[in-house]
């Protein structure tokens, strides 16, 4: 998840366990105790990449003191108390638990379900108003009581278009239409619930959804017929078509039938009679079609016929066509998708909705969750519109120590739940006061229920409890590192020279070829520039001054230059030089024209420190590194017990 995860890679291991009731003490640090279980963790997942087994123990012993030198190390100068640590660590220990909160039970009916679902299609009507996000509890109870005056006339027996037509504010901005037919996952999982559940011809009750609230009206069920792939030949029909005009076309698409009879080549008709343009060309082809994405009547002209023939002439709305299926694609099997609607269903707000309620109720019942409503009412007394602009004092419920809710043995009390309010941020038009203090303190139990949970998580999974230690021992030996060693071989710019001046063996250049770039425009210029490139090797002329030279009438520089220096291999058109001063090659770059030439042939020599400071800095970065470890070692004791040692290398001799 972030790079210091991976200085752990010879560290850590999660996925093998060595549990005992009574744990051997492996070694002692600063007087911390660590257990031998906890070393064969790591060691197991890495041994294998060491070659002689026994030696790669006291290998590992090393690196695994060095590393635990280093997380003591940073809790004794209280990196794990700083508040970036903690953020930190409460984000990947949401997202490590997170799976263990999920409700796969419910996740995995809700799949089933999903899928026979999809095995039908509903063809539904809706009405809907739209409602805010922000809007207040009493914009809802208005809409959901015209919503049900309007259910009444539609229950009444009232035409559906009639009713929205009446209750339409005007035409132009009906309330209501019809949506077709659809299957799973087309629509919002609220609404899909609601149209699948009711029986045709009748109406819901309002449904909330993210959108607002709708009543719907199931005209039609069917089998889900799958997909066909099609194409189709098109005469089109403009929108307010002349008698004239729907003749003509109708004439043209009978042509077109007529040849496809006599045998002509499909492909061959599209491309002489159709007008629709975006497929036309491409024989007609519409891909693969379902009441997702194509019209009903085309659609109903293709199941009708056998894969590889073709339709009589039809009309629909937007003009004649003959449709040709190629093949037919049956509804996949449950086994096929049910991985892909579990992932679709996890992403679903309202059925994360549906799984996190049941998951918090399972955990209030398990750990015995109770919630004092009446002593939140001395809250709604002392609380004022001042916590708007955050200017409510929390002190002035300091003195109030009654428990508002319990989970376990971890109790809130009303002094605790009055700091909490100050750090929520409450919007002026959502709720009004006391609603807004019930539904904050209500989320903040249901958090706090989930963060019991977690936290009693690592005890009853052991993996969990293992990678949770691993990271936190990771970022912290991440943060400390970057302070100690990392950042400051970036920012010790002295340090870092005098290092690089004591280094013994330094970097160096293989033998360097040195080229100088020419692009210009006017292909007249080459004899010229050659006698100046020779004369800038020698002198090291500017771009300026080549220019100047070379074309001195022009203001703007009639070329540019651009100087390189490569090893052997590092370049190909390097290495397509000849290595020897003054020699040269020529090209083209579209409309301008390049020339490469040698200035130089730069023999091997050190590199100096400008030339390789991120070579140097990571030298610096590992002789600082093995400084710090030295410092540790001093520092803090540390105590082996030999006699488990040897047993561990004994076993893996």
């Amino acid at each position: 998840m972030k790079k210091y995860l991976s200085i752990l890679t010879v560290f850590i291991s999660f996925q093998i366990s060595f549990c005992q009731d009574n744990p051997q003490t492996l070694m002692t640090i600063d007087g911390r105790e660590i257990s031998k279980d906890e070393f064969l963790r790591i060691y197991n997942k890495n041994k294998d990449i060491a070659e002689d087994q026994q030696k790669s123990v006291d290998e590992y012993i090393d690196l695994f003191i060095n590393y635990k030198l280093k997380v003591i190390e940073a809790e004794n100068l209280g990196y794990d108390t700083m508040s970036s640590f903690l953020n930190e660590m409460n984000k990947y220990t949401k997202q490590l638990t997170d799976p263990y909160l999920e409700n796969e039970e419910v996740l995995d009916s809700l799949v089933v379900e999903v899928y026979n679902r999809s095995l039908e299609e509903v063809n539904a009507s809706h009405i809907l108003f739209k409602i805010s996000h922000d809007g207040l509890p009493k914009d809802s109870f208005r809409i959901y009581n015209r919503l049900m005056k309007i259910r009444e006339r539609l229950v009444s027996g009232e035409s559906f278009h009639d009713v929205v037509d009446d209750e339409s504010r005007n035409p132009d901005n009906k309330i209501g239409s019809d949506l077709g037919w659809f299957t799973a996952f087309r629509m919002v999982y609220p609404f899909e619930e609601a149209a699948y559940n009711t029986p045709v011809g009748e109406v819901t009750m309002p449904v909330k959804t993210d959108f607002g609230y709708h009543l719907i009206k199931v005209n039609d069920r069917r089998k889900n017929r799958g997909e066909v792939n099609a194409s189709h030949i098109m005469t089109t029909l403009p929108k307010e078509s002349t008698e004239l005009e729907k003749e003509a076309a109708k004439q043209k698409i009978e042509k077109a039938y007529a040849e496809l009879q006599q045998g002509t080549d499909w492909n061959e008709v599209a491309i002489k009679y159709s007008e629709h343009r975006g497929t036309a060309s491409r024989g007609g082809s519409l891909g693969w079609l379902s009441s997702v994405n194509a019209p009903e009547i085309i659609l109903d002209s293709c199941f009708a016929i056998d894969s590889g023939t073709f339709s009589q002439p039809f009309l629909s709305k937007y003009g004649y066509h003959i449709v040709k299926v190629t093949a037919y694609k049956p509804l996949p099997s449950f086994e096929d998708v049910k991985e892909d609607y579990k992932r679709k269903l996890r992403n679903t707000s309202d059925v994360k909705r549906i799984s996190e309620k049941q998951v918090l109720d399972k955990i209030k019942s398990k750990h015995g969750f109770e919630f004092i409503e009446e002593n939140i009412d001395t809250l709604y007394s002392i609380v004022d519109t001042s916590i708007i602009e955050k200017n409510w004092d929390p002190e002035l419920a300091k003195d109030l120590n009654e428990p508002v809710f319990r989970i376990g043995d971890r109790v809130y009390n009303q002094y605790e739940i009055a700091k909490h309010l100050t750090t929520v941020r409450r919007g002026i038009r959502v709720l009004p006061l006391d609603q807004w203090i019930r539904k904050t303190i209500t989320n903040f139990a249901n958090e706090e229920v989930l963060n019991y949970e977690r936290d009693l998580l690592p005890s009853m999974h052991s993996d969990l409890k293992y990678l949770l230690e691993e990271y936190h021992d990771g970022i912290l030996l991440f943060n400390l590192t970057e302070d100690i060693v990392w950042q400051k071989a970036i920012e010790d710019s002295l340090g870092l020279k005098k290092f690089y001046n004591e280094l013994p063996e330094k970097y160096s250049w293989e033998e360097r070829i040195s080229i100088s770039k020419y692009t210009y425009a006017d292909s007249s210029l080459i004899q010229a520039l050659l006698k100046t490139a020779k004369v800038k090797a020698k002198k090291n002329l500017s771009a300026e001054q080549i220019s100047f030279q070379i074309c001195p009438q022009d203001s703007v520089p009639c070329l540019k230059v651009v100087e390189m220096k490569y090893e052997k291999g590092d370049n190909a058109v390097a290495d397509s030089l000849t290595w020897k001063k003054g020699s040269y090659l020529t090209s083209r770059n579209k409309d301008k024209h390049v020339l490469y030439y040698v200035d130089a042939i730069l023999p091997a020599q050190t590199k100096q420190l400008n030339d390789a400071r991120g070579l140097y800095t990571a030298d610096y970065q590992s002789f600082l590194e093995k400084q710090w470890i030295e410092e540790l070692r001093n520092k803090y004791t540390i105590k082996i017990d030999e006699e488990i040692l040897n047993d561990i290398k004994s076993q893996e001799q």
